[in-house]
């Protein structure tokens, strides 16, 4: 055993010792330290998902994203500068437009009823008094014609008057002005000549007298019914010639200066549905109604060729180029980033060899059908980022700079904790219950968009509009631009033909409506504001929720399950 055990270790031993001389002899291979170096200076992350990173390229597990390279946002003069590489921004598909003025075009989507024309309504009287003892109009719509016998009446001082003329009319050869006088009181009466004569050819009193309608139309009111005692000038019924109609359409007050007479309209009348009808603006009535905060604007229908009646709903788009050639800087909706409190954009640097943009705030006017007028912010030649801007903003949080989410150059972190500690209103009950149904509303509405189901989506914003409505709720606690705003983008929502049109006015109330309940502390509801990063070819969307678990409205089957939560709302 000893002999063995010495012819084992004695080679292990001089072996050991071949081995550490080795090494002592032997620096670091090159490849070695080419491998290390890059693999501490190239760290590769997701845009969205900052806690992901590694050393090789590859896709984010959350999001499936391609991984970026961290190193790539190299520094410029500006510390809140993103600068990206030229092949970066082909990859990113950043692409950007030169600020310019023009005349903007709006887009306006509204909803009206069909009413009576004004002018072409009247209310029947009678010029007799009596008792009605049969009524032969039945009841509203009932259509009736000039001359035909609407009732018959029993009239005491009728009958005396046709008496009367029986003892003119035999005295007529020798006091003719005596039978004319007589004659004329019953036309007075508004009896025709055809009922005087028939009256003479039967030499008696008629006790039961017809009355006969002097208009012809729809009757759209009744206010007497068999055994009613009427008097002179007694109303009977309203009626309507619906050879034209009105169309009113409800009008937001910050609209009215966009809105011109003669500015053409497309209808849609919810009894020919898919069927559009050209119509022109014929009055505009700047009075707004303080109770709904609305005008309204008339259009008339020749109403012959498809007819339609008093009540029908109809849904309005209106195009509208300002008269003055007014030209105003605009900018498609895909280059401004909004988180309903403020509106920010990024600026290409002309002065930069490699693409270098700065985030800049920017003041928003009004909607329209290229995108929003920018009030302040910008200046007519610069080069604004309009696709990518969700890409450069995320590489603007991966490196820690100013971004959407971080905008510490434009307000400290002071002024956020007091406007926070400030901004929260306590509602009464009756407002706590509004916002509470308008909340379960729009969760309907989100999770009928991820099942496609486009007729829940119609009737929930039909819903919040009738709470939008009743502004008297919100007047003492929140900015009316704000409460105009989602009302016209729900409106859009439900003037919507088919689900596709749903998804770009659902991401934007889902902003105005976080930022509108934001306002308030609502006790026992919590809201999560979840977001998906590929929503819009990756541009990226949010969404509200009154659960943690992930419920995507933008993809339906494919993707449902897809996001993150941002943040929690109360």
């Amino acid at each position: 055993m000893k002999i063995l055990s010495k012819t084992i270790v004695f080679p292990l031993i001089l072996g050991l010792g071949i081995f550490i001389g080795w090494i002592s002899n032997t620096g670091t291979p090159p490849v070695s330290s080419e491998i290390h170096a890059h693999g501490a200076s190239e760290v590769y992350s997701c845009s969205m998902h900052p806690q992901i990173r590694q050393n090789q390229p590859g896709t984010c597990p959350i999001c499936g994203m391609n991984l970026v390279q961290s190193t790539s946002l190299q520094t410029t003069t500006d510390p809140n500068a993103i600068q990206l590489s030229e092949d970066a921004q082909k990859l990113a598909d950043i692409q950007t437009l030169k600020v310019t003025k023009s005349s903007p075009s709006i887009a306006l989507h509204l909803n009206g009823r069909v009413w009576p024309d004004k002018r072409k309504t009247a209310v029947q009287t009678t010029h007799i008094s009596g008792q009605i003892e049969q009524l032969l109009i039945g009841s509203k719509g009932q259509y009736i014609k000039a001359g035909e016998i609407i009732a018959y009446v029993y009239s005491p001082d009728l009958i005396e008057a046709q008496n009367e003329l029986f003892e003119a009319f035999a005295m007529k050869e020798a006091q003719p002005e005596l039978f004319e006088a007589t004659r004329k009181k019953l036309e007075n009466w508004k009896l025709t000549s055809a009922q005087i004569d028939t009256i003479l050819r039967l030499g008696e009193p008629i006790e039961s007298f017809p009355l006969v309608s002097e208009w012809t139309g729809m009757i759209l009111d009744k206010y007497v019914s068999k055994g009613s005692h009427i008097e002179r000038g007694t109303q009977l019924y309203e009626i309507a010639n619906l050879k034209s109609v009105w169309v009113t359409f409800d009008l937001y007050e910050t609209d009215i200066k966009t809105v011109h007479v003669g500015d053409k309209i497309n209808m849609e009348f919810s009894s020919y549905p898919g069927k559009i009808f050209l119509g022109q603006v014929n009055f505009i009535n700047p009075i707004v109604d303080p109770a709904t905060q609305v005008a309204q604007i008339r259009v008339i229908y020749t109403n012959t060729f498809k007819p339609v009646y008093p009540g029908t709903s109809v849904k309005g788009l209106l195009n509208s180029q300002p008269k003055d050639n007014q030209k105003i800087i605009i900018l498609p909706k895909t280059a401004v980033l909004w988180t309903g409190k403020r509106s920010i954009v990024y600026v290409k640097d002309p002065t930069s060899n490699e693409p270098t943009f700065h985030l800049r705030e920017v003041i928003l006017g009004a909607l329209n059908t290229s995108g929003y007028a920018i009030e302040k912010g910008l200046e007519v030649g610069e080069e604004v980022v309009v696709n990518g801007v969700f890409t450069i903003d995320a590489a603007a949080q991966l490196a820690g700079k100013n971004s959407m989410m971080n905008l510490s150059h434009l307000k400290t972190s002071k002024e956020s904790l007091d406007e926070k500690k400030t901004g929260k209103i306590n509602p009464s009950p009756s407002v706590t219950l509004t916002l509470k149904k308008m909340t379960d509303a729009y969760l309907n509405i989100k999770n009928a968009l991820a099942l496609k189901n486009h007729n829940i989506i119609t009737s929930e914003a039909a819903l919040i509009i009738s709470q939008l409505s009743d502004q008297k709720n919100f007047s003492a606690d929140i900015d009316q631009p704000t409460l105009i705003q989602l009302n016209k983008v729900m409106q859009e929502i439900n003037a919507t033909k088919k689900i596709d049109e749903v998804y770009g006015p659902f991401a934007e109330i889902s902003d105005l409506f976080y930022d509108f309940l934001d306002h308030y502390k609502i006790k026992n509801l919590t809201l999560f504001r979840q977001y998906c990063p590929m929503a819009f070819d990756n541009k990226g969307a949010y969404w509200l929720s009154n659960t943690q678990e992930i419920y995507n409205p933008y993809f339906g089957e494919e993707m449902r399950f897809c996001g993150e939560v941002k943040e929690q709302l109360n």
